[in-house]
């Protein structure tokens, strides 16, 4: 009895095993052909699907990439020759996350130092010594956090918006690959 089950365990495992391989292989597309970009040792590589926005012929187009041929991409229906391209901009998620959260904590420092300069100005109780202390600290304090603040927020702002472009003139090429 024991022995039946255990064969009927080690079919369904290796009809599991068996399947799972058949399966994952069948996803993975060997002919699939992707975009490289490159830059001496730096190589990425942008898979159909992606949101790009080019410089064409001196001209910026923005969409998903649709499909890569040998010698060209199709990005909204529309053929552009890859030894064309000037530039390709890309944001990646990690980045406009990393964006999203400086610019957020440029936020909340901002509005410290914002906090501290008001609170500042409430001397109530506190005689003229402790008055003149707590005004220079708090304000001096609250004018370097606001300036932290609004300088993370500018930068998270323009990391989340611009994203990473990639320039022929700064020695980046655009090829497609077929991979393997």
């Amino acid at each position: 009895m024991l022995q039946k089950q255990f064969i009927q365990l080690f079919s369904l495992t290796f009809f599991i095993i068996m399947f799972s391989q058949i399966s994952f292989s069948q996803n993975v597309n060997k002919d699939e052909i992707i975009l490289e970009i490159k830059k001496a040792d730096k190589v990425k590589e942008i898979k159909k699907g992606k949101v790009l926005r080019i410089w064409y012929e001196g001209e910026k187009h923005k969409g998903r990439l649709d499909s890569i041929s040998t010698h060209s991409i199709f990005i909204e229906d529309t053929e552009y020759e890859i030894n064309k391209i000037d530039k390709i901009g890309i944001k990646y998620r990690s980045t406009q996350i990393t964006g999203a959260v400086i610019g957020t904590a440029g936020l909340v420092i901002t509005s410290l130092g914002t906090y501290l300069i008001i609170e500042a100005s409430n001397t109530d109780g506190l005689d003229a010594g402790e008055a003149i202390v707590k005004v220079i600290f708090l304000t001096a304090f609250g004018v370097i956090l606001d300036a932290v603040g609004i300088t993370a927020t500018a930068i998270g702002t323009s990391v989340f918006f611009i994203g990473k472009k990639y320039n022929t003139e700064k020695g980046w090429s655009f090829e497609s690959v077929q991979m393997n």
